[in-house]
């Protein structure tokens, strides 16, 4: 899960005091985007939140290679995201309400990070790996087995924490 949040600090605009007063009440409002908790488990029983984190960051012992598909979406999208950030916070002093600004912009990171998921992440799997996914009639390409983690893949908003 990770944790998208901004603070607009140029006080010297008029439109700074106009967004705090119409978003005094909305005490550090962000998006959340990710598997979070209560996603669901497996056939096996294990936790859809602990096999995501598995494959962002690898476990070595376990021959689970990283595949980063939150954090490489990120990074190779942070000129894009901070553009819908500025874009949002506009319509917000325009009037959108906060909740659907938040709701727009995580709805467009949850969708590049299954777009990154969708996109086969490096590194390949095995050839005997390959073989028992095509077998078992799932997705032979990474992190598509089933597709639970890529329909786990959501955001929630959180105004008034």
């Amino acid at each position: 899960m990770i944790k998208i949040q901004g603070q607009f600090t140029d006080k010297r605009n008029k439109a700074y005091d106009e967004f705090v007063r119409k978003n005094r009440k909305a005490s550090g409002p962000y998006v959340t985007v990710g598997v979070h908790e209560g996603a669901g488990q497996y056939e096996s029983g294990v936790e859809v939140w602990k096999v995501a984190l598995w494959n962002e960051f690898g476990v070595p012992k376990n021959h689970i290679p990283e595949r980063s598909f939150i954090r490489s979406a990120l990074d190779e999208n942070t000129e894009k995201i901070n553009g819908w950030r500025v874009e949002l916070v506009g319509k917000i002093m325009d009037g959108l309400p906060i909740e659907d600004a938040l709701d727009a912009l995580g709805f467009r990171v949850q969708q590049l990070i299954q777009n990154k998921i969708k996109s086969n992440v490096p590194p390949p799997n095995v050839a005997k790996v390959t073989s028992k996914k095509i077998r078992d009639g799932h997705e032979p390409q990474t992190l598509m087995d089933t597709k639970l983690m890529l329909r786990s893949i959501t955001f929630r908003r959180h105004v008034n924490d």
